[in-house]
């Protein structure tokens, strides 16, 4: 599924005042990518946060967010295996 990109000026917080409800992901202009769902930041296949300045990553600012809930990279880890072992299991139920 193809993700809503919005590109701004304006800060994070200035954006999610205007549009509270802001699914796909906000990439705020020399600063940071933003994964988020109804506002919050969440993103299931990688880091929810991203600090981008000018055409390259900064070393180590990756942050993963469930909800709104920030999660370590070992915690993320573990929630994504746990959600591809409940989907295993739901798709084998089905199939039974």
């Amino acid at each position: 599924m193809m993700m809503k990109t919005v590109k701004t000026d304006l800060s994070y917080f200035r954006y999610l005042e205007q549009h509270p409800n802001f699914t796909g992901i906000l990439d705020v202009v020399n600063w940071c990518k933003f994964w988020l769902r109804n506002g919050k930041k969440h993103r299931e296949d990688g880091p929810a946060v991203i600090r981008v300045d000018g055409s390259y990553i900064h070393g180590s600012y990756i942050l993963w967010y469930i909800d709104g809930e920030e999660l370590t990279e070992e915690e993320f880890k573990t929630w994504q295996r746990s959600q591809k072992l409940e989907k295993f299991l739901n798709d084998d139920d089905e199939n039974s």
